[in-house]
């Protein structure tokens, strides 16, 4: 994104306008302590959408009826502003202005029409930075834990790369503006794809695309054994409503057998729907039926007992097993043994006895360790059986209770036929049932989930072929690469400790954890020692990033490589509130904090620092086509930057006044 902060101002009750006037590259405010200095970079970040009004307390909120931040894009501009403690926001696109004056500032400007509740301003200045999208969910797992969709992406979020506030510039456990909450910190590193022009709205509705391809997939694949299941009860239960039917009937079914009907049950339901019932009272198939499930529940107790005492015998070895290891280990062992031989105290004969009695001790001893090792594997193997049994007979007993219900309703019908039931009666319910149970296995077949299974599979390969064209993964990965090989460009033009060099800085956009890595071990900022240290990670890391916001202006980033750094040499000059003369004094400013010895050595790092802040935003220039804009506001003045005049990049001086100044 090629914009860049072309000034900063407050509209006075008077009507007045005291401003800043930017440019892209290195922009300097210098001045002394209580000149508004700190309240720059707190006005843009209130124009910016900020639910918080934060402007320091002082001459400027008493003089101030409006904030204004005016942003330059390529063929217009953008005037952001805020009244004092309001939660509505002005946007307006006006022509591009190129002089140094604002003169189309002024009270006629900000007419009520464009002031909008804070939100609405949000997604309108989001759409300027392409940021506005409707879901960047990739599934639906967030939606399902917590009810709502995933916040969408956001121009606030871009204040965690642009801001570097006083108090933040040189910490040790906070590197990004807004991070202390934990949920937009999140969203921030959730969103970096996004911001970087890696994914887009596309990409989001490829992915919940895919995601709502795959659970279907997931649903029918895992409904197919059911369904099978279903088909096998179904058909069994036809079986056994052919056999009821024929028991009660003493007829077959339309003349044909179970197998008949199974083999083409939608002819068998026409047949049956068309055919009248018969009765022969005199077949003896009911009979039969009975003995036939008397027989089956006999042999099916038979196996029941037999898989009860396996079971038991199984339980009683897994005891044994356990008792065996618990009793060796409390069997106490000689330390040692002496074997000796004996010999006959009269004729001096040797005898080797005992040698042979403990070379069958060894035997033993090595029998039982393998017995022992193997006994924990053996306890295992009987646990395996077991639980295996305890199916046979889970199944066994399902089977049981299937025949019962089998005898059950034959003896319900006997039963009804004795209350005076007719046969006639009692056929009709039995064909009722056959045709229910047809109709139901029918349904059942007509259900075919493959075609659509394989459709699906179809459809997947081809949004996954889709997707990997966004090489999302990879691309990520080459910005890490890109930000790391920046860092340690950067990083070695900074005045780290000794014990750092050659610093070798790390970051990771899944986390956004910065580290410098040594020998192998990851030395996180809070663990790297001094102020001066922290200060040139931050620069280090920011800098690095705002090179590849200016390298992918051109890939879709959408964030500015704007970069706003509040007092970044206090390090150096921490007695920065005794800063009130009319000319920067580094001598006057080391007194108190001990380090009046060093101020020449300070003030060449210092130095250093705002020659790579110029340095970088030359080379992305030079590299990529795009000048970042870097803002500092600060004490230190007159600086000899060698080549450069330091002079030329300081954009307000102040001394003799602050920002709020009035016509005498």
């Amino acid at each position: 994104m090629k914009c860049f902060v072309k000034f900063v101002g407050v509209l006075d009750k008077d009507g007045g306008v005291h401003h800043v006037h930017f440019l892209r590259g290195l922009n300097i405010i210098t001045g002394k302590s209580s000149t508004g200095k700190s309240a720059i970079i707190e006005i843009f970040d209130y124009c910016f959408g900020s639910e918080d009004y934060t402007v320091p307390e002082g001459e400027i909120t008493k003089a101030a009826s409006l904030y204004f931040t005016v942003l330059g894009f390529e063929g217009f501009d953008l005037v952001l502003a805020r009244r004092p403690d309001d939660k509505h926001a002005f946007v307006r696109e006006v022509e591009s202005w190129t002089g140094d004056e604002p003169i189309f500032i002024d009270a006629s400007l900000f007419q009520d029409g464009y002031f909008r509740p804070l939100k609405d301003f949000k997604d309108e200045l989001g759409r300027y930075f392409s940021v506005k999208m409707d879901s960047v969910d990739e599934d639906d797992s967030y939606k399902t834990y917590t009810g709502r969709r995933s916040p969408t992406p956001s121009v606030r979020s871009f204040t965690s790369f642009m801001l570097q506030h006083q108090n933040l510039i040189a910490n040790k456990h906070a590197v990004f503006y807004r991070f202390d909450e934990k949920e937009k910190r999140e969203q921030v590193i959730n969103h970096f794809k996004i911001f970087m022009g890696v994914s887009n709205q596309p990409y989001f509705v490829l992915s919940q695309r895919l995601e709502e391809m795959n659970q279907e997939l997931r649903k029918l694949e895992l409904s197919l054994p059911r369904r099978d299941e279903e088909k096998k009860k179904a058909r069994s239960q036809i079986e056994h409503a052919l056999e009821a039917y024929e028991a009660i009937s003493g007829s077959a079914f339309v003349g044909m057998d179970a197998q008949g009907v199974l083999a083409n049950p939608e002819q068998s339901l026409q047949r049956l729907t068309e055919t009248t019932i018969s009765i022969d009272a005199n077949n003896s198939d009911f009979d039969k039926q009975r003995q036939d499930r008397d027989v089956r529940r006999s042999k099916i107790l038979a196996d029941l007992r037999e898989m009860a005492k396996k079971k038991s015998a199984l339980q009683k070895s897994v005891e044994f097993s356990a008792a065996f290891v618990t009793n060796a280990d409390a069997i106490p062992l000689p330390g040692s043994a002496d074997i000796a031989v004996s010999a006959c105290p009269f004729c001096q004969s040797t005898e080797n006895h005992i040698e042979h009695e403990a070379n069958m001790l060894v035997e033993a001893i090595e029998w039982l360790n393998n017995e022992l090792r193997i006994s924990p594997y053996m306890r295992e193997t009987f646990e395996a059986e077991e639980r295996e049994i305890d199916n046979q007979l889970r199944l066994k007993r399902d089977e049981l209770k299937a025949v019962q219900a089998e005898i059950d309703e034959l003896d319900r019908q006997t039963a009804e036929l004795a209350r005076g039931r007719s046969l006639t009666e009692l056929t009709i319910r039995a064909k009722t049932r056959v045709e229910a149970t047809l109709e139901l296995l029918i349904s059942l077949s007509k259900v075919d989930s493959q075609p659509r299974i394989n459709e699906l599979r179809n459809s997947i390969k081809d949004v996954t072929a889709e997707l990997a064209k966004f090489d999302v993964k990879q691309r990520m990965d080459d910005i890490r690469v890109f930000i790391d090989k920046e860092m340690k460009e950067i990083g070695a033009n900074f005045d780290f400790e000794e014990s750092y060099l050659p610093i070798n800085l790390h970051f990771a956009l899944d986390t956004f954890d910065l580290w410098h890595e040594q020998d192998g071990k990851k030395i996180f900022l809070r663990s790297m020692g001094s102020g001066a240290n922290w200060l040139y990670c931050h620069l280090t890391l920011f800098l690095a990033m705002h090179r590849a916001f200016a390298a992918y202006s051109d890939k879709g980033c959408k964030i500015p490589p704007v970069l706003f750094l509040d007092q970044p040499t206090q390090v150096y000059f921490p007695n920065y509130l005794s800063d009130s003369g009319e000319e920067f004094d580094a001598e006057e400013l080391a007194q108190g904090v001990g380090r009046e010895g060093r101020v020449d050595d300070d003030l060449e790092s210092v130095v250093k620092m705002y020659k790579e802040l110029i340095r970088c935003c030359e080379l992305a220039s030079e590299r990529y086509g795009v000048t970042p804009q870097i803002i500092v506001t600060d004490h230190a003045d007159h600086l000899d930057l060698g080549n450069w005049n330091f002079d030329s990049f300081v954009r307000a001086r102040w001394r003799s006044h602050g920002f709020i100044q009035f016509d005498s």
